[in-house]
């Protein structure tokens, strides 16, 4: 009897560990898994806030930005005599040229901060008739032999007569004729995750910038030229960007981000 009486013992003794430790390795479980679950959902509701704020934040400055060269361009292109002073310049008048280039340096003074804007006044054509900018940091004069009415936004404003603001692809071979296809050369760092195929055919051969242009009307009302602001994308550093093996591991004007109508930075403004 006392015998049986120690075997029930002894089997409901067990019992009660093994359930006892099972209790305890499901509570514990449960409470890492609990736990687990808590801490990733903070960390994932915190992170989404933190991006959000930053694409606020990125946002108000790219549309600050783009408000104050569109301003530029306005400005500069609602000017009475610029029609006129376009044509006095194609034809050598230096005291044009001074009075006009003071404007242009005025309108760089105001944007703030001051970054790598430039400002081109065209002839109805095209024709880049006077430019200046601020390259290596420095406000200075820009070469003007060339034609920018290849550029889409140009031709439209010309075309349209009416002012657009963007974020565009320049091709190197426009930013050379104002010189800047050096000063806008980013170099490119090959990376594990580089995209075997380039996200637009110019990249290597293209600059960023935000762009924005208005039409000069002359007194007729007629398209004379135009004014274009802009900013380029400054090369601070080296982009780890996507890119092909023919381009990867070099320096080239990029076109890392283009423009994409439909797209909250690409789209057009009137």
């Amino acid at each position: 009897m006392r015998f049986r009486f120690h075997a029930l013992f002894d089997r409901l003794q067990n019992v009660l560990l093994i359930s006892f430790t099972l209790i305890a390795v499901v509570t514990f479980i449960v409470g890492i898994w609990t736990t687990s679950v808590i801490v990733n959902n903070y960390t994932e509701r915190a992170e989404n806030e933190r991006v959000a704020r930053d694409m606020n934040l990125a946002v108000a400055f790219y549309e600050r930005s783009l408000i104050q060269i569109r301003g530029a361009a306005a400005r500069l292109a609602g000017e009475p005599a610029l029609a006129q002073q376009i044509e006095a310049i194609q034809e050598s008048d230096q005291a044009t040229q001074d009075s006009l280039g003071d404007l242009m340096i005025g309108e760089l003074k105001t944007i703030y901060p001051a970054g790598t804007h430039f400002i081109l006044i065209m002839d109805g054509e095209g024709n880049l008739v006077l430019a200046y900018g601020i390259p290596n940091q420095r406000l200075q004069r820009l070469p003007t032999t060339g034609n920018w009415r290849a550029f889409p936004l140009l031709a439209d404003v010309l075309s349209g007569g009416r002012s657009r603001a963007a974020t565009e692809v320049i091709d190197a071979s426009l930013l050379a004729e104002i010189g800047l296809a050096e000063q806008a050369s980013i170099p490119l760092k090959d990376t594990p995750k580089a995209n075997p195929q380039p996200f637009d055919r110019r990249e290597g051969s293209a600059g960023l910038a935000q762009v924005a242009c208005a039409p000069v009307l002359n007194a007729d009302q007629e398209i004379a030229g135009a004014v274009l602001a802009g900013l380029r994308a400054h090369p601070d550093r080296g982009t780890d960007r996507p890119g092909t093996a023919a381009n990867r591991g070099r320096s080239g004007p990029v076109a890392e981000r283009v423009r994409q109508p439909h797209g909250e930075l690409g789209r057009r403004h009137a």
